[in-house]
């Protein structure tokens, strides 16, 4: 459940980079990895949900709820790391092929998604959320 598991995002997306850049234990790293891909799984499921219901249903309201979570988490962040987690080779220190394709498909499903347009209709609907809570502090200031 989206909105359920998007509470934690904040938390994942941390807890993700800091395995990938600071710990040298290779299962905590695969974890982490795996960690990333499952996120980005989950934002992809979620778009798919909401296609479905869009043409399903005559023009009800889509909530990007794990999605919006994901970006205001840092996401780019993550992005980064994951880039550089999966460009390293052989002969680097932490060098893992198991993590760095973890990373690679994470990386690949995060794609998909940003075709697909979630990441910036999640950083829109996030502008406008900001933009509706200034509102009546606007009004009152007035």
């Amino acid at each position: 459940r989206p909105e359920i598991a998007s509470t934690h995002i904040p938390y994942f997306v941390k807890l993700a980079i800091d395995a990938l850049l600071l710990d040298t234990s290779r299962p905590v790293r695969r974890a982490a990895a795996l960690l990333c891909l499952e996120v980005y799984k989950a934002a992809e499921n979620e778009i798919e949900i909401a296609t479905k219901r869009k043409n399903n249903v005559n023009d009800e309201e889509v909530d990007f709820t794990l999605t919006k979570a994901l970006v205001a988490s840092d996401e780019e962040a993550l992005n980064a790391t994951l880039l550089d987690v999966s460009r390293k080779n052989e002969k680097e220190i932490n060098w893992d092929g198991a993590t760095a394709s973890r990373c690679r498909e994470a990386l690949d499903c995060r794609t998909r998604s940003c075709e697909l347009g979630a990441f910036t209709a999640a950083k829109v609907l996030i502008s406008h959320e900001k933009q509706k809570m200034m509102l009546p502090v606007l009004s009152i200031v007035k």
